[in-house]
């Protein structure tokens, strides 16, 4: 019986952490585990049998505000869970994920569903836990207070990313599943707390040209910035996944060639991370201008390869305070401003003779309050299209697996919202396990832009030089995406006009050849 009153006990501290939700994928020696989350009656549950499209669907949900964590059993079940947790850890977003185990003394041993799970995903994760004792007796009790209360403070820090707790399950897994809901009181302590004084990089300096570049944000980040575009000396390009929209900039990207001759900023002010939009970052690269670097997170990248200084920002204040103490002279911003205006007409006629363009920017005019874009080519087409909506899309690794579940996820968490997820053929198909999920969201529609195969690579200069080859590259297929819409009994149809209300499949089929 101690078995699944220490499980109980771990599930019912995880809801006191804030866990509101399960996806859960099938197994037996996660069995007592799904039973006492069952059983607590304090969760909403997702069953996802794919643990891939599993842990995307949990990276989706905590996206939305929601904070979910991803059940596999042991095995190979959870290698599946790897893509998701190099998304979470460079996209820096929560993700908790709990993996069953089989005890120590059967690992490496010839035994069924035993791989080395303990710190399995150490390279591309914040933290790892595991209970060494028995979950049997009760010399685990204080290994359990110690993780809930290390679990409490990695949960609550600023340094966000994917964390790990395996719990090695011995048998017998089944005896007292059907006991009731009986967890043991542990004491939380109260989380610690850092603060950043930005009072130490505040100094009166002037700059003649200033430069904010927003690469991707989450809600509460966008929080603490909203207020520089409301700075008229500054110039502030924002690409789609930052959350902030300046809409007397809103077609910058269809002018990036000419923005880059112009005089670089003095001052660089780049807040967010993984910028799509490759001709900034490389005229960036080349110019080397003064960069400063604004961040709610610990881990911080530097794409531009030159030194920057790194600000901590815990405060919409902060950011205030620190803009107050830079000068800047207004020529700069309405150069700029003039040129992403002239662009406006141009951007314009590309929607007209690019088909997928044109059905992307369809979408975007619809009545979705969040969109969900794939990667590869329909990021950058989405670039182009001047749109103040939400906009949310894998780019930690900037894959292709995921798109699909990450957007169900946000989605299953989002209910009283609508949303849309734009992905390319090759990404649909790929994860096509993403559709396999209980309950499946009615408030989502996928709209696939359907070429016949990954197009993007045609556009690029290298996999022309291997002519024999490039069919491996670009993958072209005849499969029907209305095969598998009806495999999972989801309407499906080709008309943007009439696009379905509730959850579905669109397809737009373009540019075959």
């Amino acid at each position: 019986m101690s078995l699944h009153k220490h499980i109980d006990t771990i599930v019912h501290a995880l809801h006191l952490l804030g866990v509101k939700q399960w996806v859960i994928s099938p197994g037996s020696r996660n069995a007592p585990i799904v039973a006492s989350i069952a059983k607590s009656k304090l969760f909403t549950l997702v069953s996802a049998p794919d643990e891939r499209s599993a842990a995307f669907m949990a990276l989706g949900a905590n996206q939305a505000g929601v904070f979910t964590a991803a059940l596999c059993t042991s095995g190979t079940a959870v290698l599946n869970y790897y893509p998701a947790v190099a998304e979470a850890f460079y996209a820096q977003v929560p993700l908790l994920l709990v993996t069953a185990d089989r005890p120590a003394e059967s690992i490496d041993q010839w035994d069924g569903q035993c791989i080395r799970q303990v710190g399995v995903f150490d390279k591309h994760c914040k933290k790892s836990y595991s209970i060494a004792s028995n979950l049997h007796t009760n010399d685990c009790l204080p290994q359990i207070t110690e993780l809930i209360n290390n679990l409490n403070q990695d949960l609550h820090t600023a340094d966000y990313g994917p964390i790990h707790i395996n719990l090695a399950i011995h048998e017998p897994i089944y005896l007292g599943v059907e006991d009731s809901f009986a967890p043991l009181n542990i004491q939380i302590e109260p989380i610690k707390k850092s603060q950043t004084k930005i009072e130490d990089f505040i100094a009166n300096q002037k700059y003649k040209r200033i430069m904010v570049f927003a690469g991707e944000l989450s809600l509460s980040e966008a929080a603490y910035f909203k207020t520089l575009q409301s700075n008229s000396n500054i110039v502030f390009l924002a690409e789609k996944h930052s959350k902030l929209h300046q809409n007397q900039l809103a077609y910058w990207e269809n002018e990036v060639e000419n923005i880059c001759h112009l005089a670089p900023p003095d001052l660089l002010i780049t807040i967010g991370k993984n910028w799509v939009n490759k001709t900034l970052k490389n005229w960036i690269k080349d110019n080397k201008p003064t960069h400063w670097h604004l961040h709610t997170n610990k881990y911080v990248g530097n794409p531009f390869f030159y030194p920057q200084r790194q600000i901590a920002i815990t405060s919409e204040q902060q950011v205030l305070a620190l803009f107050e103490s830079i000068q800047s002279n207004t020529d700069y911003y309405l150069e700029l401003t003039q040129l992403c205006k002239n662009v406006d007409q141009n951007a314009e006629n590309k929607l007209i003779q690019d088909t997928e363009l044109g059905a992307i920017n369809h979408i975007f005019n619809l009545d979705y309050q969040t969109i969900h874009l794939g990667n590869s080519s329909i990021v950058r087409k989405a670039a182009l299209i001047a749109s103040n909506k939400t906009v949310y899309g894998n780019r930690g690794t900037s894959g292709i697996d995921g798109s699909v579940a990450t957007a169900i996820g946000f989605a299953l968490s989002q209910t009283k919202s609508k949303h849309a997820c734009i992905v390319g053929d090759i990404s649909m198909l790929y994860e096509s396990n993403s559709l396999w999920v209980k309950p499946y969201p009615n408030n989502l529609h996928i709209y696939v832009i359907n070429n016949g195969g990954g197009k993007i690579f045609k556009q690029l200069d290298g996999p022309q030089l291997m002519p024999a080859g490039i069919e491996y590259i670009t993958t072209p297929h005849t499969l029907a995406i209305k095969h598998l819409a009806a495999l999972h009994q989801l309407p499906h149809g080709y008309s943007l006009a009439t696009h379905a209300v509730t959850g579905g499949i669109t397809e737009v089929v373009c540019g075959f050849n």
